[in-house]
């Protein structure tokens, strides 16, 4: 049952206490039972997980590996199902798209070698549109050379992420990104 503020003022507070939130049609609900109604573990729901994902509905990956792309989208979804991942091969593409407004993202993985234009020439631009710069980048690659890590940083990379050898790996370390 979602509430509205009509519902909230027809019950005093002492009537009902919080169990849970759901999110119906990309709105918050609020449920709300007896005082005395304390729901088990098993009925909590990841609270963390349900609002992270409000925020970062839309996860977009500009990858030109087509494996790596499946690999991302299957560990995404591990971390929440809640989350829509956009995945798109060629970063030049991308940035039409963004510049556009056909594509939204709220946040976006960026491979750094790719064909056509490259990670940092993609950063370069997103970061220069007004309508663009404000959208986290974090770069995903294979490169780990502290040079290209620290240059990204200073071009506007919210953070900078060697890809894991292991499926786990890369689940745990978009679980401490995404929570």
């Amino acid at each position: 049952m979602c509430l509205t503020n009509k519902h909230l003022k027809h019950h005093g507070k002492a009537d009902l206490t919080f169990l849970s939130l759901r999110v119906i049609r990309k709105t918050a609900c609020l449920e709300f039972g007896p005082l005395n109604t304390v729901p088990s573990p098993a009925e909590k729901p990841d609270y963390l997980s349900i609002f992270t994902a409000m925020y970062f509905q839309k996860i977009l990956l500009i990858d030109d590996d087509a494996e790596d792309q499946e690999i991302f989208k299957t560990a995404l979804s591990e971390v929440s199902e809640m989350l829509e991942c956009i995945t798109i091969a060629d970063a030049r593409q991308a940035l039409h798209k963004l510049r556009q407004s056909e594509l939204k993202a709220e946040l976006i993985f960026l491979d750094l070698n790719m064909p056509i234009m490259t990670g940092l020439e993609f950063l370069a631009e997103i970061k220069r549109n007004k309508e663009t710069q404000g959208i986290p980048v974090i770069m995903f690659s294979t490169t780990s050379n502290p040079a290209t890590v620290k240059l990204t940083k200073e071009m506007g990379a919210a953070d900078f992420i060697t890809k894991p050898d292991r499926f786990d790996k890369l689940v745990i370390m978009l679980k401490s990104i995404i929570q």
